[in-house]
């Protein structure tokens, strides 16, 4: 099977798979998008890095840093420029 990146960093697994990657590894931060998983999902991460004393941080959501001046429909194309 063929790996995943995000931003050429390796994907080693979902959520269901922290508990056990955690307690198999020595890990020294958990970063994770909120935006990309269920709200009861990120309550899973935080708990499994709280329980392994992991550091656990939250990678922002561009979209939501940007000033607010206007709504933009879900469906509207955004462009973000770097």
């Amino acid at each position: 099977a063929r790996a995943h990146t995000i931003n050429n960093v390796p994907v080693i697994g979902g959520v269901g798979d922290l508990e056990a990657f955690l307690q198999a590894h020595l890990i020294d931060e958990v970063v994770y998008f909120p935006g990309a998983i269920a709200p009861g999902q990120r309550t899973r991460v935080e708990a499994a890095g709280e329980r392994h004393q992991v550091p656990v941080r939250r990678f922002p959501d561009l979209v939501n840093l940007a000033p607010a001046r206007e709504k933009t429909p879900a469906s509207s194309p955004v462009e973000v420029v770097v």
